[in-house]
């Protein structure tokens, strides 16, 4: 019996050392599973997961940027790329989620979406790009989902715009979104910026022209008896008007019967000569009458005024002489209110011409307005930051996302790869600053690498993708980080690390994966940074030894 207990014993050790190794044998998973805890059985890496195998207690998340749809996966390759127009925020996730309205994703393989910039919208879900706003309307705001119509008394004139410009005075707009401003029509006016409507002249007052700001007062002797007006009429015979600004005229009186060149001074109770820059009648007239602008009185006693001759201008009413008109313009009618700029490849050199001269052989002028001619040969000698446009005949300046060195360039140079140019007028583009690029050419800003990728370099086409031990959390990174001690990422790309499973340790940063806890040890927490001794088994209990017998005992 004692032997047969002892078999026993040995049969249930052996039992034992038999459960033991088929156990041992069952953790060891084939790829595409893991060794899931509660059953002890190996399981397929569910969709969004991958699972390498071996003794891993738990699968692996698709990093973000990609998501898995199959089980069974075995690496990260398996995981899939956002779509553009899609991201994937979180780890471990079975399909995209389309970018929202007002936000876009140019590239596959995003973690986040990119706020509509300023100027610009992005209307409905799922885009890849951000459209400016029309002219019209504007959006002051990133991240919009549609543009904001120009209130009425304002406009944008152009697409891509941050702000409604108010309309200046002499002009508005009755409706909201327009993309240009309404000159006040003739016999109204606009006294300041942002306006929604004209006013009327009032009585007394008259405009002409459209487009003004204010209205004109109606001159000695005439009057305006409505509002609206584009002219003043003449006092009728018998009645004049001795105050501008009259609605009305009133009754002469018969005893005044002044002298041509003179007026009644009530004054000087006498009939005196008009001053210069006016004229009169004579007659009942009791005041002067201005000379109208484009002529001109320099005596006093005058009964009427003379045309500005031709060479000369007279802007304002009341005046002595006329201006001559400056060297670079000139004026070959009389009565003129303004001098002309001399056409492009003309000259003007002195003041007071009726004609523009054309540039002698071998010269030309590219400006309007101009006293003298160039030789040909240094016509196209533009500044840094503007070139010479055959359109225009002149330098300008080179668009944004472009540069100009000067000189003879007929053509703005766009910024290469890796380059951008925000502002107009540049003579040279801006690398990319370390964490951005500019993938395509002729840019007028830089792209900031999207989380999970970073880059070190300046002048950069495209970013890095963060390599495996490290993670990149927010876009615009120059560097990766690298997983602290208890963390790993087996992906590239990855915005986050991932806790070390129960079961394992990371003792170092920068791990692409986890270390197994070796055999006499143990680790039920995640994230661990080392594996703890297993304890050890109780000590056997004591056997009692039976004495041995004394000699003569019975």
């Amino acid at each position: 019996m004692r032997w047969v207990a002892r078999a026993g014993v040995l049969i249930v050790v052996a039992v034992g050392l038999l459960l033991t190794s088929h156990a041992e044998a069952a953790t060891t998973c084939s790829p595409g599973s893991y060794l899931d805890a509660g059953s002890g059985a190996c399981v397929p890496a569910p969709a969004g997961t991958y699972a390498p195998g071996g003794t891993a207690t738990a699968p692996v998340p698709c990093p973000p940027g990609t998501y898995g749809t199959v089980t069974g996966a075995t690496s990260a390759s398996q995981c899939t790329d956002a779509p553009a127009g899609f991201y994937v925020s979180t780890a471990g996730q079975t399909s995209p989620t389309p970018c929202a309205a007002g936000t876009y994703q140019p590239n596959a393989g995003g973690s986040e979406c990119i706020p509509a910039p300023t100027g610009s919208y992005v209307a409905s879900a799922g885009q890849t790009q951000a459209a400016p706003c029309s002219a019209g309307t504007y959006q002051p705001h990133t991240g919009a989902n549609e543009c904001i119509r120009a209130p009425a008394g304002s406009y944008v004139a152009s697409t891509g715009q941050t702000q409604a410009t108010p309309c200046a005075a002499g002009t508005y707009q009755p409706d909201a979104g327009a993309g240009i401003c309404v000159p006040a029509p003739a016999g109204s006016y606009v006294a300041s910026a942002g306006q929604t409507q004209a006013a009327p002249c009032s009585a007394g007052t008259y405009q002409p022209n459209a487009g003004a700001n204010e209205c004109i007062p109606a001159p000695v002797n005439t009057y305006v008896p409505t509002t609206g007006a584009t002219a003043a009429t003449p006092c009728p015979a018998g009645t004049d008007q001795p105050n501008a600004g009259s609605s009305s005229c009133v009754p002469v009186s018969t005893t005044v019967n002044c002298s041509a060149g003179t007026y009644y001074s009530t004054a000087a109770t006498a009939c005196v000569p008009a001053p210069a820059g006016t004229y009169s009648a004579g007659g009942t007239a009791t005041a002067p009458t201005y000379c109208a602008i484009g002529t001109y009185q320099p005596t006093t006693g005058a009964t009427s005024c003379i045309p500005a001759p031709a060479g000369t201008y007279v802007a304002l009413v009341g005046q002595a002489s006329p201006t001559p008109c400056a060297a670079g313009t000139f004026q070959p009618n009389v009565g003129a209110t303004s001098c002309e700029p001399a056409p492009v490849n003309t000259y003007v050199p002195t003041s007071g011409a009726t004609a523009a001269t054309p540039c002698p052989a071998g010269t030309d002028q590219p400006n309007a307005g101009s006293s003298s001619c160039v030789p040909v040969s240094t016509t196209v000698n533009c500044s840094a930051g503007t070139y010479y446009s055959t359109a225009a005949a002149a330098c300008v300046p080179a668009p944004a996302g472009s540069y100009a060195p000067g000189g003879t360039g007929t053509a703005p140079v766009p910024c290469s790869i890796g380059t951008y140019q925000p502002t107009p007028g540049a003579s040279a583009c801006i690398p990319a600053p370390a964490g951005s690029y500019v993938a395509s050419t002729g840019q007028s800003q830089a792209t900031p690498c999207t989380a999970g990728t970073y880059q070190s370099d300046t002048g950069a086409d495209s970013c890095v993708p963060a390599p495996a031990g490290t993670y990149v959390a927010s876009a615009g990174q120059a560097s990766s980080t690298p997983c602290p001690d208890g963390t790993y990422q087996p992906g590239t790309g990855a915005t986050s690390c991932e806790p070390a499973p129960a079961g394992t340790d990371v003792t170092s940063t920068g791990q692409a994966s986890p270390t197994p806890c070796p055999a006499g040890t143990y680790q039920s927490s995640t994230g661990a940074t080392s594996c703890v001794p297993a304890p050890s088994p109780p000590p056997a209990p004591a056997t009692r030894q039976r004495p041995a017998p004394q000699p003569g005992a019975y």
